[in-house]
């Protein structure tokens, strides 16, 4: 089961580009494993810009993570898989 979250939230990254931690729900949370990540070009038609996209487990263990990085320096908190 996932949720929609679809808010900003603050990542540090381990890697240009690649997250390696999180703040979110009043703590930092680490980025155990990248289990998939993938591009979207979103509505090209309309200007937008890629998107990058990512599939993480984070520590402690409560699910799976959704982040979108849209942008250089701006991340999303896409969905939560439980």
């Amino acid at each position: 089961m996932s949720r929609k979250i679809g808010r900003r939230i603050e990542v540090e990254e381990s890697a240009p580009g690649r997250p390696g931690k999180f703040y979110w729900s009043g703590r930092w949370n680490r980025v155990s494993s990248v289990i998939d990540s993938w591009r979207e070009c979103g509505e090209w038609w309309n200007g937008a810009d890629e998107q990058d996209y990512f599939l993480v487990s984070a520590d402690p263990g409560t699910g799976c993570y959704e982040l979108c990085r849209a942008g250089q320096s701006e991340w999303e908190l896409s969905r939560i898989i439980d």
